[in-house]
This record gives C-alpha cells, sequence and structure tokens, in this order.
C-alpha cells in the first residue's frame, strides 16, 4: 500500500486517521464549486478539504463531533500559520526535552554495542522489567533484548529516585 503524504507542511503538522490528500480536494473543490461559493463539509476531520476551500477563496463551513479534529481544524486556518516557525518551536521542545528523554530512554544496543533508544519496556506482571524493544543504526527494524541485571538496577534506582511533581491547576 503506498503511503499517502499531503505535500502541503501544514497537512503534515498532525496524523489523523481519516486526512484526505490536499491535491485530489482541490480538485473536486475547483471543478464543482466557484470562488465564494459556500462549500460544506459535515464530517471535516482534520479540515483538509476546508483548509483548501478557504485558501482557494470559497466561503468554508466545517463541522466534526470529535472535539479533537475541530481543534485542528481551527489550527489550520489560523492565518499567520507559519510551519517554518512551528518546525522551529517544535525543534526547541525537542532540544529541551533530549536530556531527558536520554536520561531514561538510552540504553547500549547487545548486537552492536552503540547507544539505542527503547521504544517500549515488556513488565512482569509484578512490574519487573524484562524485555526493552529497541531501535539502533545496526538495524532497520527493531530489536528486542533481555534486559540484563546491571539495566535492570540501573533502571531500579532511575524509578527509586523519579519524584513525580503536582501540576499546578
Amino acid at each position: 500500500m503506498q503511503k499517502v503524504t499531503q505535500k502541503k507542511p501544514r497537512y503534515e503538522m498532525h496524523k489523523y486517521w481519516g486526512k484526505k490528500p490536499s491535491k485530489n480536494l482541490l480538485e473536486l473543490l475547483k471543478r464543482y464549486s466557484k470562488e465564494s461559493e459556500v462549500v460544506l463539509d459535515p464530517f471535516a476531520g482534520y479540515g483538509v478539504f476546508v483548509s483548501e476551500a478557504y485558501l482557494n477563496g470559497r466561503i468554508a463551513i466545517g463541522n466534526d463531533l470529535n472535539p479533537t479534529a475541530s481543534f485542528i481544524q481551527k489550527q489550520l486556518l489560523i492565518s499567520d500559520f507559519d510551519p517554518v516557525e512551528f518546525k522551529k518551536a517544535i525543534d526547541n521542545i525537542l532540544t529541551s526535552l533530549k536530556e531527558k528523554n536520554n536520561y531514561w530512554f538510552l540504553t547500549n544496543c547487545q548486537l552492536c554495542r552503540n547507544d539505542a533508544i527503547i521504544i517500549s519496556t515488556l513488565r512482569s506482571r509484578e512490574g519487573k522489567p524484562l524485555r526493552n524493544k529497541i531501535k539502533c543504526n545496526c538495524s532497520k527494524k527493531t530489536i528486542e533484548q533481555n534486559i540484563n541485571d546491571i539495566n535492570l538496577n540501573i533502571l531500579k534506582r532511575k524509578e527509586n529516585n523519579c519524584k513525580l511533581q503536582d501540576h499546578p491547576s
């Protein structure tokens, strides 16, 4: 199955399960409506149709029962949205979280001994970590590896020293 890409950064800022390709929706808009006409999308989802209609001079009305979808639609229609600035903001957030991310999710690959990222951890019913699924540059696929005693002790120390902070309301 071929991966559908939107080709426009504004439609790539969020994954959404029912997103349609903007190129196809734009063709429908141009074929069946004229500039300044009203178009309605009662099941707007991500809002690609509404966004393309607005950007191409139509009066667009979109609706969706899902509040997440409605929020995303509003973000798409913000007139001063700048994909470059959005990417900079995301990069700043990722940079600030890198140290914490490495603290919790960096491990050694047992195949090549290089650093690898923990994707998920399988635990026993009692909560004891058993296996990690990791991503390492030595493989295109994820790797499952048992957690050895050294890594188990390191993880236990980290978890025991972790202090959760209350989030101010």
